[in-house]
């Protein structure tokens, strides 16, 4: 029977924050409807709506059959998360059994159904293996066999293959064509431009928490959705602001470094005092192993040298904030205990106690510095909308004053006041003697707060531009296209 998702009218305001506005779309069973749009267009927030995560404002979400039936949707949904929603102390096999959990009183088998969903989805040999000591890939892989087993009606998948590769990619993408053919509704939200197209039957764009530009037939290219972004965003930025700063010599020098894994070899990197850089590439060229590597999150050979002494990156006042909002602020925790939670001395008394009025005066102006809306320092930090809880990552950061911050996607999912705000935080922090490292899958964020762009691909540094040198976004992308163009040219 044929079904349609409508979503109508609907609304969403986080305080001062408009999410979504009267943001209408239809999605039909046996198709893939893709969605695009800048970070902080109001994708994430639809995604909670539709899953039931969060309530709209305004408008309604209905499933309709072709007998004019109408039913909700939010018990009909399953999520493959850009964020894991996983159970990292649990095994494998218990992660697809969690779903079973609450059928009847005892602790559910694994059935044939289980079983072949490890073999669909290459994790038969990690079957028992706890998956907190897995790769990221694999506890991806978890989660989409995970929402396979539901028995949903619409899937949502959100930048599902951000930790896969290709190979693997290829194999998500099967089971979303699969999902489709039974007559599910999939919905594929990505910022790959070219794996959107070419798998989704109709692509429309969400820009300012509004339904934007549609796309269909012939008018479905890459090229098209990235001219109407680039000229959604030249639009709301108006003209570009001068970009010409004065910089100290380099003052940090990494020097043969090579991961562990041999994502990257070799590799050497100057920074500049007062600098901020962005590492540019798309997942695989080794972008995002070699911030992590200097953050000393993962293991890296070579020399970190700082004003010429070398130093170990897990003792050189480096601070590091992930991709992954989950693992870089305490869900647990209030507001005030985020702000305070990476700083010693400074938070304690003369007797080494932890003191409450130093952590509070402290959690209180890190708040005004880093113009974080809440009404208490108390309130739990998942009660703050995503962007601020970003900017509380942020700041737990920043406060210490690290002479390196390295950040990857500093504004992935909020919206476009506070990616401004936190534009704002990195270029004040990159003032004096410090700088600023990013990991940026998005170009225009590139142009917005970059100085030099280093563009990585297949594991090398195949060139770097600066920003104040291009003459708008468009120059920019047509740069790192050339780069990495050339070097695939040359690779082949």
């Amino acid at each position: 029977m044929k079904q349609v998702l409508e979503v109508r009218d609907v609304s969403k305001r986080y305080g001062k924050t408009i999410a979504l506005s009267q943001l209408s779309l239809t999605a039909k069973s046996g198709e893939i409807l893709g969605i695009a749009g800048p970070n902080g267009a109001g994708k994430s927030t639809l995604i909670k709506i539709l899953s039931g995560d969060v309530e709209l404002d305004s408008g309604s979400i209905t499933i309709k059959d072709e007998n004019g039936s109408e039913s909700s949707p939010i018990s009909q949904v399953a999520v493959v998360h850009q964020e894991l929603q996983i159970y990292p102390n649990l095994s494998v096999i218990d992660n697809f059994l969690i779903v079973r959990e609450n059928q009847n009183l005892l602790r559910p088998k694994s059935s044939k159904k289980e079983l072949d969903m490890l073999e669909e989805m290459g994790l038969t040999k990690f079957k028992n293996r706890i998956l907190g000591e897995l790769p990221l890939a694999v506890a991806q892989r978890v989660e989409i066999g995970r929402a396979l087993l539901s028995n949903a009606l619409i899937f949502l998948f959100d930048e599902p293959n951000s930790a896969l590769t290709p190979e693997e990619s290829q194999d998500l993408f099967h089971a979303m064509h699969h999902l489709k053919d039974l007559g599910h509704i999939v919905l594929f939200i990505t910022h790959r431009l070219a794996e959107l197209v070419e798998h989704s039957d109709r692509v429309q764009l969400i820009i300012d928490g509004k339904a934007d530009a549609f796309f269909e037939g012939s008018a479905l290219t890459a090229e098209n959705i990235a001219t109407h972004l680039v000229m959604e965003e030249s639009r709301q930025r108006g003209s570009q602001q001068s970009k010409e700063r004065v910089f100290e010599n380099n003052f940090i020098k990494v020097k043969s470094w090579t991961h562990h894994r041999d994502t990257f070899k070799s590799l050497d990197l100057e920074i500049r005092s007062g600098e901020i850089i962005a590492i540019v590439g798309v997942e695989g060229s080794g972008g995002r192993e070699l911030i992590r590597s200097l953050a000393g999150v993962e293991k890296a050979s070579g020399s970190i040298l700082i004003d010429n002494a070398l130093v170990d990156p897990k003792n050189s006042g480096f601070a590091f904030v992930s991709a992954n909002r989950e693992f870089s602020i305490f869900a647990n925790l209030t507001l005030g205990e985020n702000l305070v939670i990476r700083h010693g001395s400074s938070i304690s008394n003369k007797i080494g106690w932890l003191s409450n009025k130093n952590s509070k005066v402290l959690a209180s102006e890190s708040k005004a510095q880093y113009t974080i809306k809440s009404d208490s320092l108390d309130l739990n930090v998942k009660s703050l909308s995503g962007g601020n809880q970003q900017k509380v990552a942020i700041a737990s950061a920043l406060s210490t004053m690290p002479v390196l911050a390295l950040l990857e996607e500093p504004t992935r999912g909020v919206d476009m006041s506070s990616k401004a705000d936190i534009y704002a935080l990195l270029k004040d922090h990159a003032k004096g003697k410090s700088a600023v490292v990013i990991l940026c899958t998005e170009e225009s964020e590139v142009y917005d707060v970059a100085d030099r762009a280093c563009v990585m691909h297949l594991g090398e540094l195949v060139g770097e531009i600066d920003i104040s040198a291009c003459t708008d976004l468009e120059d920019l992308a047509r740069k790192i296209s050339k780069l990495t163009h050339k070097e695939s040219k040359a690779a082949s």
